[in-house]
């Protein structure tokens, strides 16, 4: 890493921390990475070196006890007719690339719901993406977890974004009507 790119990651933790996020925290994030190094960096412009910054400051916030944690969503199992394969049919390329970067981590444990699947990191990954349920939301689903973890949510460098209405629609039994 550069000094640039170490100065990206010191600023994206800072603010991270600035926040509220801690160690030990379990974290959802919603990212966008195109115009995250314009904010506090403007000489860092790779988008490798960015999403290894923003990692890497995450990681460093939550430290060993924490767990990142990424929407996975397969669409193409929907909307192209493509199978479905937990450890090979990587997260739908509008979530972002960070999810991808994710995806490619041999420590990345996924959800099974195809349309619905979440993806996590760290010391609660394998609760959070236990293979008990293919259920997307409601009981049983990732979000149960997140929800018993206490998470956070982090949305940085995009759009509001939040995927966690859903699970209570499901709880609640609100018809998902397109």
């Amino acid at each position: 890493m550069t000094q640039a790119d170490d100065a990206l990651k010191a600023a994206i933790a800072d603010v991270l921390g600035e926040l509220g996020l801690a160690s030990g925290d379990t974290v959802m994030v919603h990212s966008g990475i195109s115009q995250l190094a314009n904010l506090v960096v403007p000489s860092v412009s790779s988008p490798a070196v960015i999403l290894a910054s923003l990692h890497g400051a995450i990681s460093d916030v939550v430290g060993s006890d924490g767990t990142i944690v990424t929407p996975a969503f397969f669409y193409d199992y929907a909307r192209r007719n493509k199978p479905f394969h937990v450890d090979r049919s990587p997260p739908d390329v509008g979530l972002g690339l960070y999810p991808r970067f994710m995806f490619a981590m041999p420590e990345n444990r996924r959800s099974l719901n195809p349309i619905g699947s979440l993806q996590a990191v760290g010391k609660h990954a394998e609760v959070i993406c236990a293979h008990r349920s293919a259920t997307g939301f409601g009981l049983a689903s990732p979000w149960t977890h997140l929800v018993e973890l206490d998470a956070k949510c982090l949305i940085i460098g995009t759009p509001y974004i939040m995927t966690f209405p859903h699970h209570v629609e499901a709880l609640l039994g609100v018809p998902h009507v397109y």
